[in-house]
């Protein structure tokens, strides 16, 4: 059967349960987070896995944007708007993700949920910085 071998997954699985439990600290005490990965595809691979390690240890909150914002109803309009199915799901978890491959667009609502508070851990490659 086709796929990575048993040693990369290892290490992919413990790569995310490392950024999670930092992120999970961070988050604890009110920080916001970003993770850098490599490549475009790992951001969305990252984020989602953040949003089931948060899900599976009932950590759901801590990742959520807060209802009490005083820019949430504008942004839950914003990402509503949102072409991209799976990056509605993971902003309404509280997770981003930015990469050169993304639309104009969508990068800059990641740039601007981040900036506002809106999402609280942001996966992103190198172009973040650029």
């Amino acid at each position: 059967k086709g796929g990575r071998p048993a040693k990369a997954v290892s290490q992919q699985t413990q790569m995310l349960e490392l950024a999670f439990d930092k992120a999970l600290a961070a988050l604890r005490r009110g920080k916001q987070v970003m993770v850098f990965v490599h490549a475009r595809n790992e951001t969305l691979r990252t984020a989602r896995g953040l949003l089931e390690l948060a899900k599976a240890r009932q950590a759901e909150e801590l990742f959520a944007p807060k209802p009490d914002h005083p820019r949430y109803a504008l942004a839950q309009r914003e990402v509503a708007r949102c072409r991209n199915g799976e990056l509605r799901t993971l902003c309404n978890g509280g997770l981003g993700v930015h990469h050169a491959g993304m639309l104009r667009p969508e990068r800059s609502m990641m740039e601007r949920l981040f900036a506002d508070g809106m999402i609280n851990v942001l996966c992103s490659t190198a172009t973040l910085a650029w």
